[in-house]
């Protein structure tokens, strides 16, 4: 791997915690200024929250670790378009991992498409969003920012060492 690819790598699992901890503070903050449940329905089960939570997680895991490290950064500092897209799939994860988990607690995987859709438009379901798109272009600008560089950064006073 090269040290582009291994660069890239970690700093995507790091952007990837930055953003599990970003959509927990958005969920408290949603929670506490609107007065509402992250889910509302009793009968969801403790687990589906995180669950769905965790399904967006791993779209944008997938996104930053094997995605994004085969990025040419060559000709552009960023990938706004990428880091929209990943964010979408990382909202529809979300709805998605929560209908069909809401269906199978409920005994009938129908009863999960109502959930789907009213997860996915309300405030949680796009903070998610956005806050998976940030996050995505905020790694991409990150990672195409070193693209030229090699080695490691340095310290200015260390250049003069070198002479």
């Amino acid at each position: 791997m090269s040290p582009h690819r291994r660069y890239a790598t970690v700093v995507g699992v790091f952007a990837t915690v930055l953003y599990l901890a970003l959509v927990v503070c958005a969920f408290g903050f949603i929670s506490l200024l609107t007065d509402t449940e992250v889910i509302e329905q009793q009968q969801a089960g403790v687990a589906l929250g995180p669950s769905m939570v965790g399904g967006a997680v791993l779209v944008v895991l997938i996104a930053l670790v094997l995605r994004v490290p085969r990025i040419d950064f060559a000709e552009r500092r960023s990938a706004p378009l990428f880091a929209v897209l990943t964010g979408v799939i990382a909202g529809v994860a979300y709805a998605v991992v929560g209908g069909v988990g809401f269906g199978i607690g409920s005994g009938s995987l129908l009863a999960g498409a109502p959930f789907i859709a009213a997860t996915a438009v309300g405030p949680y379901g796009v903070s998610v969003v956005i806050l998976a798109a940030l996050v995505v272009w905020l790694d991409t600008f990150v990672v195409a920012a070193r693209f030229d560089d090699r080695g490691r950064p340095r310290w200015a006073w260390e250049d003069e060492y070198d002479e």
